[in-house]
């Protein structure tokens, strides 16, 4: 698993790079990790305050890719909050797919409307 990181001035320590291995591995290990991209900027809107936007992209093994976003006042509080986003949605995705969801189809009504539609001969 490669991670790299982006931006931010306390993320460049060993130790943070560590921990956010270590918090990485545990969140998100079941889904095969591939690579991951942990980025820290200042936020661009004025009206929110001081504080940090930390955004985790990760790419799976299964070429599957899954980001989340989080603003905190605090650099360590934001990445700590992002990984268990990355873990729900990953795991969203994975129960869509066992439900038998096809990617660019929406599941409702509407799809299996069509199927019936479409699965017999012509009357």
């Amino acid at each position: 698993m490669k991670i790299a990181f982006r931006g931010g001035g306390r993320n460049r320590s060993d130790a943070f790079r560590g921990y956010a291995a270590r918090r990485l591995l545990f969140a998100l290990t079941r889904f095969g990790l591939k690579a991951v991209t942990v980025r820290f900027e200042k936020p661009r809107s004025h009206g929110l305050g001081p504080g940090v936007h930390c955004r985790l992209d990760v790419e799976f093994t299964s070429s599957r890719a899954v980001a989340a976003e989080v603003f905190d006042t605090e650099q360590q509080v934001a990445f700590d909050r992002a990984p268990e986003r990355v873990r729900r949605g990953a795991s969203r995705f994975a129960e869509f797919l066992l439900a038998g969801g096809v990617m660019g189809v929406p599941v409702d009504g509407r799809v299996s409307a069509l199927r019936r539609q479409h699965s017999g001969p012509a009357r």
